[in-house]
């Protein structure tokens, strides 16, 4: 009887320590997941914040680039309303040359229709005043015609009248002094 009671505890020691073995065994197997597992998850967060801190820096690098296409893009905007209305001033100053072009042509026609007017009325005064010459000039010359004596100078011819059967002597004028203006 002494001899079944050893061996039982000695079995039962064993069995303890196999069991405390196996409970080790699995106790390190769990610690060992353990650990890759938290392992893994320090990766994935160690790449998930390094690219978000990678987009984070593009995104402050292409604000500013595109604050700087909106700040030209307003500045090409800009120059082109200023060429608009630089275009728009061209326009009414061509405009505004072409009406003192016009208004200077109506002046023109102006003046020339005035010289014209004044040359009529200076033929219309000569006019007058050669027919009042003439009238004055004739009245003058019927009044001069009586008292004045026009010079002959005669040339004697001797011509034969048949009728009378003799030479006739007449008086022929060859020229005439006239000092009387026919006008």
């Amino acid at each position: 009887m002494h001899t079944t009671t050893t061996t039982t505890t000695t079995t039962a020691a064993a069995a303890t320590a196999a069991a405390a073995a196996a409970a080790a065994a699995a106790s390190s197997t769990t610690t060992t997941t353990t650990t890759t597992t938290t392992t893994t998850t320090t990766t994935t967060t160690t790449t998930t914040t390094t690219t978000t801190t990678t987009t984070l820096l593009l995104l402050l690098l292409l604000l500013p680039l595109l604050l700087l296409l909106l700040l030209l893009l307003l500045l090409l905007l800009l120059l082109l309303l200023l060429l608009l209305l630089l275009l728009l001033l061209i326009l009414l100053l061509l405009l505004l040359l072409l009406l003192l072009l016009l208004l200077l042509l109506l002046l023109l026609l102006l003046l020339l229709l005035l010289l014209l007017l004044l040359l009529l009325l200076l033929l219309l005064l000569l006019l007058l005043l050669l027919l009042l010459l003439l009238h004055h000039h004739h009245h003058h010359h019927h009044h001069h015609h009586h008292h004045h004596k026009c010079i002959h100078t005669m040339a004697a011819t001797t011509t034969y009248s048949p009728y009378r059967g003799a030479c006739m002597f007449y008086k022929q004028p060859l020229f005439s002094l006239n000092s009387c203006i026919l006008f």
